[in-house]
């Protein structure tokens, strides 16, 4: 089991956004997946500068228990590894989070994986709740991080398994309670919005608002289809294992 943890965390005397997106761009580690998963720096500021603190969020400096949180992640990756072993090297990198929505709907820590082998977690330890969402973001990411392996998640339908496998890869590995984009609509709904997504599964410019809510789609829309399907899938294949499921044609969720 091959992982390093990428701690990117600033100084407290930088206070502003800039200076906060500048310090993190700059001195995120160069790796064999790029910076963090991306090209360029220039590509990795695109990505942080919504993600560690957005436009309208003004950042308050965090205290990081960086021993503690390392314990967290790694044995959230042990679990990771016994029920779906990765290939290489396992890069996890971790900012400090300013979001407000992330504080308010993520319990202080978001994630995001932008490529095979690597994801990030933007991380708020003001929340009273932060270690138990960073272990279930670290499953929720590391399955992210393997399905890349064989998907390149740039459409609806692959965004609906996705996320849907991965929400399920962190309750079989960790338990607890259905996160809320889960469950943002109810099972006996998934039928009625199941034709009115179908002609944008290919789409990739659908994306946004069948995920995160648009006049056309209730917030969260994208993760509870994936999260449903998944489920009445697994019900029907209690055999597939985690590279099978992961693997599998995203087609086979909507047959």
């Amino acid at each position: 089991m091959q992982f390093e943890l990428h701690f990117v965390l600033p100084p407290q005397s930088l206070t502003t956004r800039n200076q906060i997106l500048d310090w993190c761009v700059e001195n995120t580690p160069e790796t064999e997946t790029g910076f963090a998963g991306w090209d360029t720096r220039k590509y990795l500021r695109q990505n942080l500068r919504f993600k560690i603190v957005s436009v309208n969020d003004i950042p308050t400096p965090h205290t990081f228990d960086r021993g503690k949180i390392s314990l967290i992640v790694e044995d959230t990756l042990t679990h990771c590894y016994q029920t779906m072993p990765w290939k290489n090297t396992l890069h996890v990198f971790i900012y400090p989070g300013y979001d407000q929505f992330d504080l308010d709907y993520m319990d202080g820590v978001g994630g995001f994986s932008g490529d095979k082998n690597v994801f990030q977690l933007f991380l708020n330890p003001t929340h009273p709740n932060w270690e138990e969402s960073l272990a279930y973001t670290v499953a929720h990411e590391y399955h992210h991080s393997q399905y890349w392996n064989y998907h390149n998640f740039d459409t609806v339908k692959t965004g609906i398994q996705a996320e849907g496998l991965a929400e399920h890869f962190r309750e079989e590995l960790l338990g607890g309670p259905h996160a809320p984009w889960a469950v943002a609509i109810k099972e006996d709904q998934v039928d009625k919005w199941i034709p009115k997504v179908l002609p944008e599964l290919d789409s990739g410019e659908a994306y946004d608002g069948i995920f995160y809510g648009s006049d056309d789609y209730p917030m969260w829309l994208g993760y509870s289809l994936g999260y449903w399907l998944v489920k009445r899938y697994r019900e029907q294949h209690p055999e597939k294992t985690w590279q099978e499921l992961t693997s599998m044609s995203p087609e086979e969720l909507f047959k």
